[in-house]
């Protein structure tokens, strides 16, 4: 159920920002522009050719409109994020693997551009495959998050930590 609402919060906030990448925002004849992601895009890494399908969490998932946009638009900038040794526990070989991490970083730029913050990524990944199981605490994601807005969606305005009372953010 997370996944259909945060692919819904995809096409949504596509369709709001207008964000540049490999998409057709073409006139859909509604009189307003439509956006199609391109699900055949790949990114070369180590030789071998992904798609977003193929870079998803170890358990099989979609890889739906919101988290596509974000392959389509920074799919130059996964193996930097990957590799850049900054990603916390997901830089643990023997528990995730590149498509793990890549999926946790895309997955942080999907969420900046539905318009929403670091809480809703943390509950976001809490709540998916595999990294429930072995990333219980919140602190755990905050590598990934903030790791994805300096190497992998540099572009993307990252929303301030909320730290209102009754907020779920980490002090």
């Amino acid at each position: 159920m997370k996944r259909i609402i945060f692919a819904s919060l995809a096409i949504a906030a596509v369709a709001l920002t207008g964000c540049s990448g490999s998409t057709d925002t073409t006139d859909k004849g509604d009189g307003g522009g439509g956006t199609t992601t391109t699900p055949e895009t790949t990114v070369e890494i180590d030789g071998s050719k992904y798609t977003c399908e193929e870079i998803t969490a170890s358990e099989p998932q979609e890889c739906g409109p919101f988290t596509q946009q974000a392959f389509d638009t920074y799919k130059e900038n996964i193996d930097g994020y990957v590799r850049s040794g900054r990603l916390g526990p997901l830089n643990d070989a023997n528990q995730f693997t590149y498509e793990d991490a890549a999926f946790a970083g895309l997955g942080a730029c999907a969420i900046v551009l539905s318009g929403e913050g670091q809480n809703e990524y943390i509950d976001f990944m809490m709540d998916t495959p595999p990294f429930n199981d072995m990333l219980t605490e919140r602190v755990m994601y905050l590598p990934a998050w903030f790791t994805a807005e300096d190497y992998l969606c540099t572009d993307l305005v990252f929303p301030a930590l909320n730290m209102n009372p009754g907020s779920s953010a980490i002090p």
